[in-house]
């Protein structure tokens, strides 16, 4: 009888009962733990600053906002040097700096147009 009753109650909780499914939020590939310590600093800082509307805390936060923002230049511009030396081909090359915003051209040897009125850049 309680068996019965046990595998009725499962089935409709199986049935009726929503599933949640956790996901998490996924980051940018150059976002490492130093980064993330620091984003989580300027959001406490900013919500301090929010509740007590004092100078002070906001002068606080702008520090912690600063130093977020130079952490997050700092590590994507390491990731993106990573990226370009484990590149072998020009091909790759391409691609990779398609897909990233910024990418590190201060090694690579371009050709300079010519035109009637001479060369388009210097030398």
């Amino acid at each position: 009888m309680w068996q019965i009753f046990i595998g009725k109650l499962q089935a409709i909780i199986t049935s009726c009962a929503p599933s949640k499914n956790f996901f998490r939020r996924k980051r940018c590939a150059w976002v490492d733990f130093r980064t993330t310590k620091q984003l989580k600093n300027r959001y406490r800082k900013w919500k301090r600053y929010k509740s007590t509307k004092k100078t002070c805390d906001f002068v606080e936060y702008k520090r912690a906002r600063n130093a977020a923002i130079a952490s997050l230049r700092k590590a994507r511009h390491k990731f993106e040097n990573k990226l370009a030396s484990n590149i072998t081909s020009s091909s790759a090359i391409a691609e990779t700096a398609r897909r990233t915003s910024y990418f590190d051209l201060q090694n690579c040897e371009v050709e300079f147009l010519s035109h009637r009125l001479g060369d388009l850049g210097e030398r």
